[in-house]
């Protein structure tokens, strides 16, 4: 079948760039890409950060976008209209065209939207920012924006960066901004505030590398959108990106261990989602194509331990509705006995938002997104209830990270093919 043209028009709307000949595959740089370029550093990288994983160099990427065989009520695709069926049934594109257009589309977004010229005007931004508030006189953003002459995207996008560096904090009116109190006490100590924003937070030489080398993208996320392992050539697009040197995760529903155990050449880390603890959430929560589809992802639990990747179960914790039965996680995290567990805040991005439409209930889309402390409590409930030491957590994704079958002290990074 053709991949129809108001399906690519939707994804057009909401910043994919829909790859390849016959449309099924996509990339969309993720919200971490574009701020580890705002300043080169570390303090803007994403979770994968745990591994090595710079967020600048990353491919965020499907080759399956139209094709899922769930409807996850947390999903973030526009499943509503953005599903087209629960196979692949398109002509699949050859991998290594597919890798050439994803890298070029990336690349062209560097040149024209995600610019080094924005870059470098945040850091302008952020310095006027940060000087004008030297005077100690709280300000809400529309107040800096009129004072220096900004637009409310370009001061609301150095304010970000201010605030999770530390230089600025927002106020218990969750309105107005002031000075950090770790700006304070080294202002006080006679730092200029240049030389705390070149320490905190970035310079110009930090931006203008790290663009430079997002040319060449270093890391493949199959996670974007669809079912990646649904595409019939998944093992050979993983050692195309692997003959390129890059890293691999794919992230996968886990409902086609046939088509996992088919694969000659598997990702750095393979993620499998586990949403839910029995199968009666996994019919409510993941609402399946197929109901056999639980017994499925119980054999791809099973698969785990014999496969020679490095492997990862992915619990998005919801609160309100799978956030409760530790012992049952528990249990199947032993059974599956992977590398590590990687429990993720739900967020509420694009269609995410539909959740409480999606689970025809009227309690508030925001009562979905458990706080980081909430998140804190499930993790170290979890850890204790099956012996999995909590090794990384890092608030500003709204992740966590334990161990299970990995040798205590041995390092998690992953060596660079």
């Amino acid at each position: 079948m053709q991949i129809p043209n108001s399906f690519v028009q939707n994804y057009l709307k909401s910043h994919y760039r829909i790859v390849g000949k016959h449309l099924h595959s996509a990339i969309k740089p993720c919200h971490w890409f574009e701020q580890r370029l705002l300043t080169g550093r570390d303090n803007r990288n994403c979770y994968k950060g745990y591994f090595g994983i710079k967020s600048h160099l990353c491919l965020q990427n499907t080759p399956a976008l139209p094709f899922c065989n769930q409807s996850c009520v947390f999903c973030w695709r526009d499943i509503e209209h953005g599903t087209i069926g629960a196979e692949f049934s398109t002509t699949p594109d050859d991998p290594r065209q597919i890798i050439d257009e994803m890298i070029r589309h990336q690349r062209d977004m560097l040149d024209n939207h995600i610019t080094l010229e924005k870059s470098l005007l945040n850091l302008q931004s952020m310095r006027s920012i940060a000087n004008l508030l030297l005077d100690r006189n709280p300000r809400t953003l529309p107040e800096i924006a009129q004072k220096l002459h900004f637009s409310s995207h370009q001061t609301g996008r150095a304010v970000n960066v201010l605030k999770n560096t530390q230089i600025l904090r927002i106020t218990e009116d969750l309105k107005h901004l002031v000075l950090h109190p770790t700006t304070i006490t080294r202002l006080e100590e006679g730092v200029s505030m240049e030389l705390i924003i070149e320490q905190s937070v970035t310079t110009e030489q930090e931006i203008r590398e790290a663009h430079k080398k997002a040319y060449n993208p270093g890391h493949a996320a199959i996670s974007l959108g669809g079912e990646p392992i649904l595409y019939p050539f998944i093992s050979e697009f993983v050692a195309e990106f692997r003959r390129r040197r890059f890293t691999t995760f794919i992230v996968t529903n886990g409902t086609r261990p046939d088509l996992i155990k088919k694969m000659d050449s598997l990702p750095t880390q393979l993620y499998v989602s586990m949403p839910v603890d029995s199968p009666e959430n996994y019919k409510r929560i993941c609402r399946p194509v197929n109901p056999t589809q639980w017994d499925q992802f119980l054999e791809t639990l099973d698969l785990l331990s014999t496969l020679s990747s490095r492997t990862c179960i992915r619990v998005t914790a919801i609160q309100s509705l799978n956030m409760q039965k530790i012992a049952e996680y528990a249990r199947l995290i032993e059974r599956a006995n992977p590398n590590f567990i990687d429990v993720k805040a739900f967020a509420l991005e694009a269609a995410a938002r539909l959740i409480g439409n999606r689970l025809k209930g009227n309690a508030p889309v925001k009562s979905f997104q458990p706080t980081f402390r909430e998140l804190q409590i499930f993790a170290q409930r979890l850890s204790e209830a099956g012996n999995f030491p909590i090794l990384e957590q890092v608030k500003k994704s709204g992740d966590i990270l334990l161990g299970c079958n990995w040798p205590e002290g041995k390092s998690i990074l992953i060596n660079q093919l």
